[in-house]
Parts: C-alpha cells; sequence; structure tokens
C-alpha cells in the first residue's frame, strides 16, 4: 500500500528533524521518500510492501527549519536575500553572565548575527579530555544568541589566529611524533578532522544549524590559509581542497565559508578579512561578495600603544560594501520581489494611534501572526497642523516606525495619500489648507496640487534620505497616491478625471523606485496599479492584464461612532473572505485594520467617531491577541505561504459544482493545490473530487495544499478564543476610590461679557475661526430691549440652526440646555425659551465639535458649528415678531481658559480645591493623583458615572471621553451567524451600554515610580467617585474543537490556573457558557486536563480518542470543549 502524509509549517525541516512512530509492528519495511518539496511544505511517500493493514502515523515536527543558501548577490535566507550584518564577539573572552547583555546590546545596535571561533586548545587542553564549563560552554553561548533571535556564524576553524595563544592549536598536537600543522600530514588531518566532527555533532544534537531550527547560518573550515598557502607549495592545495570535502561531508545544512582564501574549491564561499574590502571580488559568480572580518581596531601589545580606528572611516566602507537594492515590480499575476512572484499578507497599523515603545511588540506580533508587511497612512494635518511647520516626534516619527518595520525584518507600504480618509480628523488634511483662498480639495485646484505636492514629496524626500524605499535597501516595496477617489469621484467631472492624472504624473516624477498603488480607482492611469478595498474583493478584476489583484483594505471590523453599538465581523468571515480571494487569483491581502490602536487627542473624526479604534482587529486597541481571528488568520497565512510557488506561477482552472460550490486547481510540474469554495450561506457542500469526497462547510473555503489533504477550512476554528478580563489597579490600597480636587471652567467673560477675540457681522463656518486648533468655539451676541419693550421679562423662543455637534446655550449667564446630534443627523434646531431682561442681555452659544467630517465628495464644505439662522420669536398679541441675530454682531473665542491655562499639565500652577468636590456639575475641572498598575499589562482608566469631555495622563491627551452617550437596546444579535456577507450592522454587540466606557492609558504616560496625574475636563456633568485605573489581560480562554486537532491554550505568559469546564462528546454552547451534550466520554476530561495544562503558561492538546476516550456519539465527530481560568 503507499499513501501521502502532508506536514505544513512555516518552514521546511530536514528529515531528520521529523521522527515517525507507527502502530505496535513499527514499519519495518517503510521507505521515506521526498517527492515534492516547495516552500514550507513537504510531501512524503511512505511505502510498505509487506502489510495490508493501515499503518498509524504521527509524524512529529516541533523545529523548524531555516534554509540558508546564496546566490551571487546576498546570502539567500527562506528565499529572500538578506542584507547581513554581524559582529565578533569571542565568549571564552567574556562571562556566560556576560553574554546575554552582551547579544542584547549587539541586538539594539542594529545587528543581525553574532560571529565566534572555536578554541581548539580551550576545549582539548590534553588529548581527548574535553571541557565545556563555564566560560568554555560553546552551546550556552549559541543558546544566548539564539534566545536574542539573532543568527550566528560559527568559524570552526580549528585554527583561529585571533591572537590567542599557539593560535588556538593545543600544544599536545604540537608533540605528536611526525606532526605539521596544516598541510597533508596524516597526524594533523586525523586530530582535526576529528575535532571539526566533534564540534559539529555536538552543535548538531542540541539543533543548532539553521537547518535544523537553529541559529547558526554559516561554518567556517580553516582561517585566513591563503595569507600563508605559498610556502606549503602542492600540498597546500592539496590540504585546502581536503577541507573544503571534509567539512561538506558533515552536512550540517549551511554553507561553509573560507575566508583570505582565493581558491576555495567550490561550493566554499570565499570571503574577505581586513581594514577594507570594498574591492574585493568573489572566486565565483554565484558567491556574494562577504567580509567575515571587518577591523574595527587592532590587538595591543604590552609596551604597546592603544591602536584607535575612527568611527567614520569605518561607516564609510560599511556603507560602501553593505546596501543593496530590493527590485520591487508586477506582472499580471503577482508582486515581484527581485525576480520572484511573491504571496504578500499584509496587515495595517497607523504609527500615531499607538505609542513608539508599543511598536516594536505590535510589529513583531504581526510577524509572528505570518505578515509580511506592515501599511500605513501617512496623516498630513498631524505632520503640518500650521502650514509649514512641521512634527514628527513621539508618536509621529514616522521613520522611526518604517525602521522599526525594517528592524523586524517585514516589508512596508506607505500611503502617502495624503488624503487619508482612515476615520481620522478632516480625512488627514489640516483645516489650514481649507481656509486659503479659493480652495477646493482633491481636484485641479492650483493652490490644491501646490500644496499637495508640497506635502507629498517632503516626505518622499524624507524617507529617500533615509534609504527606506526597497530600491535604496530599505523596506519600502509600495507607495500610494490619493485614496478611494474613485468612489466620490463623479461629483468632479472632467476636473476628477485630469486630477487623477495629474496625481498619477506627479507621484511617478517623485522616482521612489517602486510601484505606486491607487485605490478604488477603476480608471487608474498607467503605471499606477489600481487594488481594491472592502469586506469582499474576491470578484475585482484590475483594470489592466500586467495589475496583479491586490487587495489594500480587508476590513476585519468596522469603527465606532459615539451612541453606536460594538461592531464585530467573525473570525469565519474574515478567514473565508481571504481565502475566496486567494481562491480566485488574489495575491496581495491587507487587513484593515491589523492593530487598530486608539484616537489619543483630537484625531478622531466622523463626526463622533470614538476614541477607541479597536477595529475588532486581530491585535487589539492595546496590542493584546484577539483570539481566535489572530490565530485562525495565523494558520491560514502559514498555508497560503506553504503553497506560495503553485499560487503565484500554476496554471489554474476551475470547476464548477452548483449551488455556489467550486474548486480551484492551481497546477506546477511540481504539483498541485486545490481551493474548494462554498459560498451557500444554508447548506454545506461535498466536493467529489479525484475519486474522494469532501464535505465544506456553508460559507467557507477549504485548502488542500496538495489537493487530496484539508490542511486548512475557513470555518473550521482550531485555536483559542480568548475572554479578556479588567483587573483593579493593585498598586492602590484602595484602587475604586481616587483623591478628587476641582476647579469650574471660568467663563465670566463670554457668560456675561460676551467678550471675544475677534467680531463680525456673520455666523462663520467653525473650522474658519478656529482652524482646527481646538474643538471649542464661542458665539456671543448682545440684544438690548427698552424698559418698555413688551418682551422684556415675558417667555420667547431662542432657535437657532445648528451644525455644532454639541451645543451648549447661555442667556444672561444662565445656562438655558444643550443639545447634541444623533442617528448621524449633524443639522438639527435647537429651540428654548427664554426670558430677557430690560438693557443688554448677551447670548453665549458653546459650540463643540467631535470630529470633523472624513469623507465624501467636497467633504470639507461640510459646514460645523453654528451656521444658522438664528431667531428670537416672540408674540404680542395677535402678533408673532422674529428677530434676525445672524447679521448681529458676533464675537468669537477660539477654546477655553482652562485649555489656554493647560490647566492639564502636571506641572500647572493654578488653584484647585479640595473642598466639596461637586458632582454632575458642567464645565467642570477635575484632578486626581494616582499609583502606575503593577505588571506590564496594558493599563485602561474607566470613566463610568462622567458626562462628556477631555482626559490627560501626565499631560498625555488620551482622547475625548463620552461614556454617557449610550446605545440603543435594540439591534444587537443574540447569537452570531457567520454565514452569509457581512455589514457594519451585523453581528453587533454592547446594546444599551456606554459607547465607550474604557479609555487607553499607555504605559510609556505613566511614571512607574512615584504618583501620576489624572485631569478630567467634564462639559456635561458627572461623577468622578465612580473613575478607576485597572488593567487588561487574558481571563480565561476556551476551546471547542473536533477531534483529530491539536489545540493550545495559552495564558500570554501567565499560567492556568483551573479548569472550569471540560467535556468530549458533543458539548453545547459558547465560550464562557459551556455545557455537557447528549454524549461524553467515561473519562474525567477535566482531570486530564488539569494534569496537562494547570501550571502552564501554555499547554497543546492532542485531541483523540486515545487521550479521552471513546464516547458514543451516533457517529457524529466528537468535540473537545474546554474553558481554563488564567
Amino acid at each position: 500500500m503507499a499513501f501521502t502524509v502532508t506536514i505544513l509549517y512555516q518552514t521546511i525541516p530536514t528529515l531528520l528533524r521529523c521522527g515517525l512512530r507507527t502502530g505496535p509492528d513499527g514499519l519495518s519495511n517503510g521507505v521515506v521518500k521526498i517527492l515534492i518539496e516547495q516552500p514550507k511544505m513537504l510531501h512524503f511517500l511512505l511505502q510498505d510492501s509487506s502489510k495490508e493493514e493501515e499503518l498509524l502515523i504521527i509524524i512529529i515536527c516541533s523545529v523548524y527549519a531555516t534554509i540558508v543558501s546564496h546566490d551571487g548577490r546576498a546570502i539567500t535566507i527562506d528565499g529572500h536575500r538578506r542584507v547581513l550584518l554581524s559582529g565578533s564577539i569571542h565568549y571564552p573572552r567574556s562571562t556566560p553572565e556576560m553574554w546575554p547583555d552582551l547579544i542584547k546590546k549587539s541586538k539594539e545596535g542594529g545587528l543581525d548575527a553574532i560571529e565566534t571561533y572555536v578554541f581548539w586548545n580551550a576545549h582539548e587542553p590534553t588529548r581527548r579530555q574535553y571541557d565545556f564549563s563555564g566560560k568554555l560552554d560553546l552551546i550556552r553561548f549559541l543558546k544566548a544568541i539564539q534566545n536574542e533571535g539573532l543568527y550566528a556564524v560559527l568559524r570552526i576553524g580549528p585554527y583561529a589566529c585571533a591572537e590567542w595563544n599557539y593560535g588556538g592549536f593545543p600544544v599536545w598536537l604540537h608533540n605528536m611524533p611526525g606532526m605539521v600543522f596544516r598541510t597533508t600530514n596524516k597526524a594533523y588531518m586525523d586530530e582535526m578532522q576529528n575535532f571539526t566532527t566533534m564540534i559539529v555533532d555536538m552543535v548538531k544534537k542540541e539543533k543548532l544549524f539553521a537547518s535544523q531550527g537553529g541559529p547558526i547560518i554559516l561554518a567556517q573550515i580553516e582561517n585566513e590559509y591563503g595569507n600563508v598557502m605559498g610556502p606549503y607549495r602542492e600540498s597546500g592545495k592539496a590540504y585546502i581542497k581536503w577541507c573544503a570535502n571534509m567539512a561538506q561531508s558533515l552536512d550540517v545544512g549551511v554553507p561553509w565559508i573560507m575566508c583570505q582564501q582565493n581558491d576555495a574549491p567550490q561550493p566554499m564561499l570565499n570571503t574577505c578579512n581586513g581594514f577594507y574590502c570594498d574591492n574585493f571580488v568573489p572566486n565565483n559568480p554565484n558567491t556574494p561578495k562577504m567580509w567575515t572580518e571587518n577591523w574595527t581596531g587592532w590587538f595591543k601589545q604590552w609596551g604597546g600603544k592603544n591602536p584607535h580606528r575612527t568611527t567614520e572611516d569605518e561607516l564609510l566602507i560599511i556603507i560602501i560594501c553593505s546596501v543593496y537594492a530590493t527590485i520591487v515590480s508586477h506582472d499580471g499575476r503577482a508582486i515581484t520581489i527581485d525576480g520572484h512572484r511573491r504571496v504578500l499578507l499584509s496587515g495595517s497599523i497607523h504609527y500615531p494611534r499607538s505609542t513608539p515603545e508599543m511598536w516594536p511588540d505590535l510589529i513583531k506580533k504581526s510577524k509572528e501572526g505570518g505578515l509580511d508587511a506592515i501599511e500605513t497612512y501617512v496623516f498630513w494635518n498631524a505632520h503640518e497642523p500650521t502650514r509649514r511647520q512641521y512634527d514628527f516626534s513621539g508618536k509621529l516619527d514616522l521613520i522611526r516606525f518604517l525602521k522599526t518595520i525594517q528592524n523586524e525584518g517585514l516589508y512596508a507600504v506607505l500611503r502617502i495619500g495624503p488624503y487619508a480618509c482612515a476615520e481620522w480628523n478632516y480625512g488627514g488634511f489640516p483645516v489650514w489648507l481649507h481656509n486659503m483662498p479659493g480652495m477646493v480639495f482633491r481636484t485641479t485646484n492650483k493652490a490644491y496640487m501646490d500644496e499637495m505636492q508640497n506635502f507629498t514629496t517632503m516626505i518622499v524626500d524624507m524617507v529617500k534620505k533615509e534609504k527606506l524605499f526597497a530600491s535604496q535597501g530599505g523596506p519600502i516595496i509600495l507607495a500610494q497616491i490619493e485614496n478611494e477617489y474613485g468612489n466620490v469621484m463623479g461629483p468632479y467631472g472632467e476636473s476628477g478625471k485630469a486630477y487623477i492624472k495629474w496625481c498619477a504624473n506627479m507621484a511617478q516624477s517623485l522616482d521612489v523606485g517602486v510601484p505606486w498603488i491607487m485605490c478604488q480607482q477603476n480608471d487608474a492611469p498607467q503605471p499606477m496599479l489600481n487594488t481594491c478595498n472592502g469586506f469582499y474583493c474576491d470578484n475585482f478584476v484590475p483594470n489592466n492584464p500586467n495589475t496583479p489583484k491586490m487587495w489594500t483594505e480587508n476590513w476585519t471590523g468596522w469603527f465606532k461612532q459615539w451612541g453606536g453599538k460594538n461592531p464585530h465581523r467573525t473570525t469565519e468571515d474574515v478567514a473565508f473572505s481571504v481565502a475566496r480571494f486567494f481562491q480566485r487569483g488574489g495575491t496581495f491581502n491587507n487587513y484593515y485594520m491589523y492593530h487598530g490602536g486608539t484616537n489619543f487627542d483630537r484625531t478622531a473624526g466622523g463626526p463622533y467617531i470614538t476614541t477607541s479604534y479597536d477595529y475588532d482587529a486581530p491585535l487589539d486597541e492595546y496590542g493584546n491577541l484577539s483570539q481566535p481571528k489572530y490565530g485562525h488568520l495565523k494558520q491560514l497565512h502559514d498555508v497560503l505561504h506553504s503553497i506560495e510557488k503553485t499560487l503565484t506561477y500554476g496554471n489554474i482552472s476551475t470547476i464548477d459544482f452548483g449551488n455556489s460550490a467550486s474548486a480551484t486547481i492551481y497546477k506546477t510540474e511540481e504539483g498541485s493545490s486545490c481551493f474548494f469554495g462554498n459560498g451557500n450561506e444554508n447548506s454545506d457542500a461535498t466536493i467529489s473530487f479525484q475519486g474522494e469526497s469532501y464535505v465544506v462547510p456553508a460559507w467557507s473555503v477549504t485548502i488542500l495544499p496538495d489537493c487530496k489533504n484539508e490542511a486548512y477550512n475557513t470555518a473550521k476554528i482550531t485555536t483559542q478564543t480568548s475572554m479578556m478580563v479588567k483587573k483593579p489597579n493593585e498598586a492602590e490600597d484602595t484602587p475604586s476610590t481616587l483623591k478628587w480636587s476641582w476647579r469650574p471652567e471660568n467663563m465670566d467673560n463670554f457668560l456675561l461679557k460676551g467678550k471675544g477675540e475677534s467680531t463680525q457681522t456673520q455666523l462663520f463656518d467653525q473650522k474658519v475661526v478656529t482652524n482646527d486648533q481646538s474643538d471649542y468655539l464661542w458665539y456671543m451676541s448682545t440684544v438690548k430691549f427698552k424698559k418698555r419693550d413688551p418682551f422684556v421679562g415675558k417667555t420667547m423662543s431662542l432657535r437657532i440652526n445648528s451644525t455644532a455637534h454639541v451645543l451648549h446655550a447661555f442667556v444672561n449667564g444662565k445656562n438655558i440646555g444643550n443639545q447634541h446630534a444623533e442617528n448621524g443627523k449633524f443639522n438639527y434646531v435647537f429651540e428654548k425659551d427664554v426670558k430677557f431682561k430690560s438693557g443688554r442681555n448677551v447670548i453665549a452659544l458653546l459650540s463643540i465639535t467631535v470630529g470633523l467630517a472624513n469623507y465624501g465628495a467636497f467633504f470639507e464644505s461640510k459646514p460645523a458649528g453654528i451656521t444658522g439662522p438664528i431667531f428670537i420669536t416672540g408674540i404680542n398679541g395677535d402678533e408673532t415678531i422674529v428677530k434676525d441675530l445672524s447679521a448681529h454682531k458676533w464675537s468669537y473665542k477660539t477654546g477655553l481658559n482652562g485649555f489656554d491655562n493647560q490647566l492639564f499639565r502636571t506641572e500647572a500652577m493654578s488653584k484647585w480645591s479640595v473642598e466639596n468636590v461637586p458632582f454632575n456639575r458642567t464645565m467642570t475641572w477635575y484632578k486626581a493623583t494616582f499609583k502606575s498598575p503593577l505588571g506590564n499589562d496594558p493599563v485602561v482608566v474607566d470613566l463610568m458615572g462622567l458626562g462628556k469631555g477631555t482626559a490627560w495622563v501626565n499631560g498625555n491627551n488620551i482622547g475625548r471621553y463620552w461614556p454617557a452617550f449610550i446605545s440603543s437596546e435594540n439591534g444587537c444579535d443574540a447569537k452570531c451567524n457567520y454565514r452569509g456577507a457581512y455589514h457594519a450592522e451585523k453581528c453587533l454587540t454592547n446594546c444599551g451600554e456606554p459607547t465607550q466606557r474604557w479609555y487607553h492609558v499607555p504605559r510609556s504616560f505613566l511614571n512607574a515610580e512615584g504618583d501620576n496625574t489624572l485631569v478630567l475636563f467634564e462639559e456635561m456633568g458627572g461623577n468622578p467617585s465612580l473613575v478607576s485605573f485597572q488593567t487588561t489581560r487574558v481571563g480565561s480562554v476556551c476551546a471547542n474543537v473536533y477531534e483529530k486537532t491539536i489545540i493550545e491554550l495559552s495564558c500570554d505568559r501567565k499560567p492556568i490556573s483551573a479548569i472550569k469546564f471540560a467535556s468530549f462528546g458533543n458539548p453545547d454552547g459558547n465560550c464562557g457558557s459551556f455545557e455537557k451534550g447528549t454524549c461524553e466520554s467515561s473519562k474525567n476530561t477535566a482531570d486530564i486536563l488539569t494534569q496537562e495544562c494547570v501550571g502552564k503558561e501554555k499547554c497543546s492538546i492532542d485531541v483523540s480518542t486515545e487521550k479521552f476516550g471513546a464516547p458514543d456519539c451516533s457517529g457524529a465527530l466528537r468535540r473537545l470543549a474546554v474553558e481554563a481560568i488564567c
């Protein structure tokens, strides 16, 4: 009999890394043979001619290999050319206690690898008596390198030179009869081979070569022999060939190098040592230019002086020798990188929506989740808040963000725009741009085009200066100009068409050396690549046969608005959309968002976009893994990467089975991969293919990398669900009780005097007056009545036509009411009864914006504030008298006094009162101190009980808050069905609750020691006594998976403390509410899992009848449901 086993994982392990375990009789005549080898996948044929019964075979492949090779340009790692920067650290020249710090600093200094000699005389001081203890513990040193995530270069030699005693040779070697070093002397060769083999075997045993999943990417045999080879004559030439053959015979699975050896036999890679190697030419066109010793200084001898080599000299030569461009292009199938078609999986992370301290962890988690690239917009109004005054500091440090991506080995997609949308304030446009004379956005308006070109050029020049485009050796493989213009282009007419052509020409003129993309632009001019945005893009067809099918925004969820509910897009549906896109020829997918983050300060757009921009993304607002979405998509990414070559080079054929079921086959000479799709919302499909039947659940896609064995189905989740909880601040004795001080907002000048900064006889759009420097604008006017006026003292009506998002109205210092826009209607009428006195009456209107419009044709012209008209209406007998105040003198004041006086700053000198702290008082400032929560879990502040306002922690604006805005009771799905097309109103949660209760406080905003300060400006009135700081963490983890699955439970670096529920059979319910079904294993499932998991940070569970027993579930597949407490 013969059958095939397919193994999927991140990289290809060697056969030696896979153990085979069979049934009780073993696999006596089994032969393991590689049939097909593709990136990240192996197919094995196991043949047994003596047995008829089926064999149980379990493949154990827990450590993944790295494929190290080379071409004439570079060392390649897993098929990708790499720029590698390495540094020598000799383990015996420091101590094991020093190694972690030395290696960590090397990594922080930008190194990719650590290089070391092996010192023969230290390890074998007496023949056949070895020492690997203490600072000679080579294995510990290599593992320390591995633990820091660096590569290693192992220079076995075993001749070292290195200014080491006797060059590393043991003296007993010299004293052997007839001994001559480093030539065809049999005694020497025997001893050299013995020591070299022992070192290799020791390293192999610990699985430290890259071919075994370890850090060692290169090994060296001999050392600088070419420098001294002449006197050895023909014996020297024969010796170096013997060295090469001996090294190759050791089968380490990584390239061998020989330094200073111009006649290094193939496949040895000859390399250069010296102060300068820019003129070095390898001895083979397939050998990259490598420098194994760039002497940073020189050794010192007793009686000598201190050598010193200048930093400038060393850097100059490194720059000359080390930077290589990446060639990014495309054809009709895929983006190509250095000539190879690529499957690219990308995720959006917007740098200003997190902090620089968060970026490395977010990007690392993205890489671990299977992404190849990070995509971000550039935010014009954040970087140029005032014309020609720029800000790239802190969380706006675009260059630092891009370098963080580069340091993690990922690509970047830079969406310059500079229109972003992104639910960002004003779509990313600065309001000063709107206020320029004659300005019209996004059309052939010269003033606009000049400013757009200026900013775009500045960004490109800044990125070029840092050499961050792939054409310069950087991470940026794609750049975007404009954004979703095709969605709104119609109203711009012919000017819109001319504008988009101008955008393309302007972008091309910037010569970035990578392709430009235009999303949602079906008429994108060549050579722009038009791409798709949406919940589904499988039916998208590019506008040119040479443009690959690309998806720049796969919406993983949706944004949230004040008064709205929590959007939720199911894991199954996101996975379905991706798999279906690749089934139908897609090769580039970007998740919008992969991490949504937080709209700090006043950056939220809308209007009414919340401070949280969680977006239901795989990494939540705080950077936690959102499970199962993160894990399920990671598995999908691994499968797609495993068949990259087949997807990008294979011939495509499709079989339509009817009822929305289909099979797509990608076929190459090496093999085939299949997608079985079922777009039916209600019915599972049974697909018959090549004599086998496969059940594909409704609204799902199954992927079979070998067209035989199912490796992944989008509807079958085999990763845990993590339930997040909020924990009290354990650094406080009474975490729920903060001590408050307060002070009122001083408004006398406005309420009683109507005194502003400027006066005009008309009502202005708020943007024109504030230039978006504040959410707040006072509109103030006076109305005079004579004593004998019939309206004095009588009730009149004040009627205001408003486009203010929130309006507070005062007459003669008295608050007559407030109103805010609801249900998406930002044009409303505020009307209240008032009584005027004789003489001068002051009408003061506080208009508040909650994010400026960010989307639509001519959205810049949408008014904000009080644009009128404003009327006073009174009745005198049968006569109704209407007084229009719109053309009265109106005085304007941008902002509030508390903001002007920076009451939110920790060091503010203003007086605060601790007496009689008021509750439910409008226009009030509150302040409290607190201790930073213990640990490293993300920190949030619970603002339940407050109305609306802004919050600061240690002077950092954490955003607008509005917990008083409660979502409606109706519209949430009690049971969310992933089947069927998703839309923003599907699967909503959080009905009848505050739109946002918790607000992110990044750890970098906090003082780890001492006090921290929270300042609140409360507009509407609330109860600050309910405010508290908390941490967010995984509280419990669940799984509900079918048998023959391996599930991993993890509490995110915290131990599993208990098994709350466990059942193997047909359990009911969902995570948090599991119940036992009608059949269950006789074994105590909870006890088994308690033994395997409790006390551990993670545990891996083989869901099988061998482990849990075999309950009789009437032929149905058995499932394990488990909930573990963290």
